[in-house]
């Protein structure tokens, strides 16, 4: 909570959990329009 936002602010950006996911919503149809929108 006290951690610097500035170092995490690229990792937080980047979601390394939710990379996996917003690549596979991409490779779906209409993903594009959802990745805009998420």
């Amino acid at each position: 909570a006290t951690q610097r936002p500035a170092p995490a602010d690229p990792s937080r950006r980047a979601g390394p959990a939710a990379a996996p996911a917003r690549a596979a919503v991409a490779d779906a149809p209409g993903g594009r329009r959802r990745r805009l929108r998420l």
